[in-house]
């Protein structure tokens, strides 16, 4: 159950659910299912709530993202840097350089 055609080699992605939960699913009506599924929508609502009210947490993402704040901005410098050489390097003739302007113009163009 849950696996795709051609997934053979791939994890799939319900072996972390206990063996009992799976179990417990087998079996069961569809209105069962039904209601199996409601309780599990609204234990995710609560959870989404909890984790949006807990002050602890929303302080330490505020944390995280002020330390990490130079990085982003050095990330962005260096990477304008970049490609200011190796725009200059295809001014210059660099057929590497060249090709590297095309594949970043034409990414741009499709990102929009």
């Amino acid at each position: 159950m849950g696996r795709r055609p051609g997934s053979k080699n791939k994890k799939n992605k319900f072996d972390g659910l206990s063996t009992e939960f799976k179990s417990s699913v087998d079996g069961i009506s569809k209105e069962e299912l039904q209601v199996r599924l409601a309780e599990v929508a609204k234990a995710l609502e609560l959870n989404a709530a909890t984790q949006k009210a807990d002050p602890d947490l929303a302080e330490k993402k505020q944390a995280v993202k002020d330390a990490g704040a130079g990085y982003g901005e050095q990330k962005k410098e260096l990477r304008l840097k970049a490609d200011f050489l190796i725009v200059a390097l295809s001014d210059k003739g660099d057929e590497f350089a060249e090709q590297l302007v095309r594949l970043s113009l034409a990414a741009a163009e499709q990102n929009g």
